[in-house]
């Protein structure tokens, strides 16, 4: 992965919750196998990745994707790579049991012995960072979240602890987010395409996957200068960059394909007939 200059260990969003479910695109292999995942190490870390940030919706919502989670958890620290853990809006938005508040979901899902393990593994980036993303918007107060863990843990926020590249106002988005000095990890994608609805099936690639009444988007590559253009804005103050993301084939921003396509034949090939 290209950084020109800069001295920033690169971070790679990863999903967990490719289950062959029904719920996502079919991807070709299964998020929680333990060959899937190292081969995703090993393909991260030929690109020059040093680590991964998990989006997890915790136990309630996606039992399996904490599975793999914890799996990719222990095989970074296998393997030397780092580890967080971003707290998704879908741990509140389908929590099981609506009469508990967000903030108490929250903690609950955060005070587990899976993500207690976790946060304790030697993979575990040494600042504890926790990001967050839209959980702030949905009712968590993240400032009262610290203190109800004796401040262990620094909670990053959408815009101010980290940023992500947006379908539109991409640049613009980045602009205004990343001089914060609060910003620990810009974030920096090559393309989003955001079309097939729904997202399993006979999909309809000409509108968006999360809004079939609205028209598919796009940000297109233009043969490397859009992330080029996102990696002159990191503020060079911030230890990681974030790299968005290595699987979100659902909204189009995977780096994975280009580059695992090998690696998921290897994983059917082992793990057919």
């Amino acid at each position: 992965m290209y950084k020109g200059n800069r001295i920033q260990k690169v971070l790679a969003h990863w999903m967990p919750w490719f289950a062959r479910d029904g719920k996502h695109c079919e991807v070709g292999y299964v998020s929680n196998n333990p060959y899937t995942i190292s081969r995703q190490l090993l393909a991260m870390k030929a690109e020059g990745i040093d680590g991964v940030i998990a989006t997890f919706d915790g136990s309630a919502v996606d039992p399996q994707g904490t599975l793999a989670t914890r799996e990719m958890c222990f095989q970074c620290s296998q393997t030397g790579m780092l580890f967080a853990l971003l707290v998704n809006s879908s741990m509140v938005k389908f929590r099981p049991d609506m009469s508990v508040t967000p903030q108490i979901e929250v903690m609950r899902r955060i005070n587990e012995p899976i993500v207690q393990e976790m946060l304790s593994s030697s993979a575990y980036v040494p600042e504890k960072y926790i990001l967050e993303f839209d959980l702030s918007t949905l009712g968590v107060d993240f400032v009262a979240l610290a203190k109800t863990f004796a401040n262990k843990y620094i909670f990053l926020s959408k815009h101010t602890g980290f940023s992500w590249p947006e379908i539109t106002n991409t640049l613009q988005t980045l602009q205004k987010d990343n001089p914060n000095p609060t910003m620990m990890i810009p974030g920096v994608c090559g393309k989003i395409f955001d079309g097939g609805n729904p997202p399993t099936g006979t999909r309809d690639y000409g509108v968006s996957v999360w809004d079939k009444t609205i028209p598919a988007r796009s940000l297109a590559s233009m043969a490397g200068q859009t992330y080029l253009d996102q990696l002159n804005l990191v503020n060079q103050s911030a230890k990681y960059i974030g790299l968005v993301t290595w699987n979100d084939y659902d909204e189009g921003y995977m780096a994975e394909r280009s580059i695992f396509q090998t690696c998921a034949k290897s994983v059917t090939l082992r793990h057919s007939g």
